[in-house]
């Protein structure tokens, strides 16, 4: 709060409590105040209750609110009264990076298609928004090979599901990858899926790494920047969340 107090211009990114305790411990009127708003808190009532007015109070305050698409405004408990001070920033990626590979990566991407010729992968942490538990429901009546890349707190209990449902044999839970192999993996795919269940998933970046590799993506129909940004029919496809048989892929043999 002190070296904030000495500059012109203060970014906070939200929602982060301590950000909104900071500005209202003295933030100076000639400060210029920049909110970067990421996505809605979901799930945690006591903790939205405890913060609402300090985030009403940052918001007030702020001389420009930064969201990625206009549906995070449109969709927000918090947004809306702010409106006229909200300014689109999409998320970007280097489309160059993700849209090329070198000669050893092209081995190693035409080996993975000649074992997996019909192959889904999806990329994200394993927690609950994320959607992974409606993405092996839907793996049951699939004729696919899945990859999921990420680690988390769901990660044992995920497995335990698919040895359940009866598709542990066709879904690898590779855990945590350095990025040159994400990319490997997504040229590889027939399609990328992106199962998010609640509006905590803003927008998902890797989207857009997925389009630079020319995959098509399923995603779902949440009230955030994520069906905009593989659009349905366009990009993909976009079906409900937390609805299995509505996810169904149909990935196609081919990786033309």
């Amino acid at each position: 709060a002190r070296l904030a107090k000495t500059v012109d211009v203060v970014v906070c990114h939200a929602p982060f409590p301590l950000a909104d305790m900071g500005v209202q411990l003295g933030l100076p009127r000639r400060t210029a105040l920049i909110v970067h708003w990421h996505a809605e808190v979901i799930g945690r009532s006591l903790l939205v209750w405890l913060m609402t007015p300090l985030v009403r109070r940052t918001l007030a305050r702020a001389d420009r609110i930064v969201v990625s698409d206009p549906a995070m405004v449109a969709n927000s408990t918090f947004l809306p009264p702010h409106a006229a001070k909200c300014v689109v920033v999409p998320y970007g990626c280097d489309v160059d990076y993700w849209s090329t590979l070198n000669e050893t990566q092209c081995a190693a991407v035409a080996e993975m298609r000649s074992r997996h010729p019909r192959l889904v992968v999806a990329v994200g942490r394993l927690v609950g928004y994320k959607g992974y538990e409606v993405f092996l429901r839907a793996l049951q009546d699939v004729d696919a090979r899945a990859v999921i890349i990420g680690e988390g707190p769901l990660k044992a209990e995920l497995k335990t599901l698919a040895s359940y449902l009866g598709i542990s044999n066709r879904v690898t839970f590779l855990g945590g990858l350095p990025r040159d192999e994400v990319k490997q993996y997504i040229h590889a795919a027939n399609v990328l899926a992106f199962p998010s269940v609640t509006d905590a998933e803003a927008f998902g970046l890797v989207q857009l790494e997925a389009m630079s590799a020319g995959r098509p993506i399923v995603n779902t129909s949440l009230g955030t920047a994520v069906p905009h940004i593989a659009r349905d029919g366009q990009e993909g496809l976009t079906v409900p969340p937390n609805d299995p048989p509505a996810a169904l892929i149909r990935v196609p043999s081919s990786h033309e």
